[in-house]
């Protein structure tokens, strides 16, 4: 999940998640023509110009746009919520973590 900054009253805030970013457009702190800037962006945009934050359009005819036409991918989220992403190495680790009490507990007994 990319980092966002922002800025308002002549300062630069950040870094905050997509989530973030949605709360401060739902409760006004920030409007569509608050500057964004993220990793990957070549410029400072406002928000209504950065396809992550537009309100989703209905699927009517004529209209060609796709998730493939922006560069940034909009997070999948699940009742509301960001879904969080799983790394390899952490689910690696955790099953390293689970054998190593094991091997140690089977140690113990029969070491």
């Amino acid at each position: 999940m990319a980092d966002w900054f922002y800025g308002k009253d002549n300062t630069q805030h950040g870094p905050v998640s997509d989530l973030e970013i949605r709360n401060l457009i739902s409760t006004g702190q920030i409007t569509q023509e608050t500057i964004i800037w993220r990793e990957g962006m070549t410029n400072w945009l406002p928000l209504n110009s950065v396809p992550d934050f537009q309100p989703a359009q209905g699927g009517g005819e004529g209209q060609t746009s796709s998730a493939q036409d922006s560069p940034y991918a909009t997070p999948q989220t699940y009742a509301g919520h960001a879904a969080i992403p799983t790394d390899g190495l952490s689910i690696a680790s955790l099953v390293c973590g689970i054998l190593a009490v094991i091997i140690c507990y089977v140690w113990a007994l029969f070491g």
